[in-house]
């Protein structure tokens, strides 16, 4: 699992509550690190990424993600009113919860295996 967010205390918080759900996570603080951890990775099953970051927002880093590995959800955690719709994603509406985070994780990846 890869998490995204250009906040490095949220980043560590999000990767910190996966780890506890089980996930092995990895976290980068731009659209450009994400992808080249992409890139590098063996397999991930789901990218987590803020809405609002410096030179890409989550929905264009997404877009490329989609376009390289269509397979991979992603999420985006936002705290905006709205984010545009994407079939391929679903949106975590910031600030969330433990439970809200592993709920919305959990579906993303059902079936998939952890």
């Amino acid at each position: 699992m890869l998490v995204v967010d250009d906040d490095p205390a949220v980043c560590r918080i999000i990767a910190k509550l996966l780890h506890r759900l089980g996930f092995t996570v990895m976290h980068a603080h731009c659209a450009a690190e994400a992808l080249t951890l992409l890139d590098r990775a063996s397999h991930v099953d789901l990218v987590l990424t803020d809405q609002i970051m410096p030179g890409m927002t989550g929905v264009e880093l997404l877009d490329l993600v989609h376009l390289r590995w269509p397979t991979m959800p992603g999420v985006i955690m936002s705290g905006i009113a709205s984010v545009p719709p994407q079939g391929f994603l679903q949106t975590l509406r910031k600030p969330f919860s433990a439970n809200e985070l592993s709920h919305c994780v959990s579906e993303v990846l059902s079936p998939r295996v952890r």
